[in-house]
């Protein structure tokens, strides 16, 4: 019996001596704590392809930004991914597990991918979150153009005016992809 024993974990481990290691890397451009008052937040390689599965988390955080009536606005300038994609206010955000007051602002899909220029939420927290497990049948393709883009380019900026009415998309530009705001955001 012994020997029986000695010889299934011997068996078990030479089986799993044999099995491909698995590895996870840590991209200094998939997620983070932003409280600047402007910035931008790309998958990571944009527009190339990323190493997949894929989840980042970017956690918006304007609380310490003294205003009045701030808001913070996202520019869907470059987006070419329409599933895995979350955008979600906050009253208070800690942590996962540690937040109040969570809504959903949008949920990007195959059918609302170009609804929409801008997000904005007038509380101190906006977090994005963006999971994929593969390429495939998850970003836009056009015929003869956006064949090789991937994820996503988008920029965010905290204010108190009214969002910029002139900011583009990747629709606006007729779907060719280089849709591009300057950093003062005009």
């Amino acid at each position: 019996m012994r020997s029986t024993v000695a010889g299934v974990f011997l068996l078990l481990y030479l089986t799993c001596a044999r099995l491909p290691r698995v590895t996870t890397t840590v991209d200094p451009y998939c997620g983070g704590h932003l409280a600047g008052p402007r910035g931008v937040i790309h998958t990571p390689n944009f527009p190339g392809p990323f190493s997949l599965p894929i989840k980042c988390r970017w956690v918006i955080d304007v609380s310490d930004i003294p205003s009045i009536n701030s808001s913070i606005v996202v520019y869907l300038t470059q987006l070419y991914v329409y599933k895995g994609l979350r955008f979600t206010e906050y009253a208070y955000y800690e942590s996962e597990t540690m937040n109040f007051g969570a809504a959903l602002v949008k949920e990007v899909t195959e059918g609302n991918v170009f609804e929409y220029r801008r997000l904005r939420t007038f509380r101190p927290f906006l977090v994005i979150e963006f999971e994929l497990d593969r390429f495939e049948g998850n970003h836009v393709r056009v015929l003869n153009d956006l064949l090789d883009v991937y994820g996503f380019n988008v920029t965010y900026e905290m204010t108190e005016e009214q969002p910029n009415p002139e900011s583009c998309t990747m629709r606006d530009c007729s779907f060719a992809g280089n849709c591009l705001v300057s950093a003062d955001y005009t």
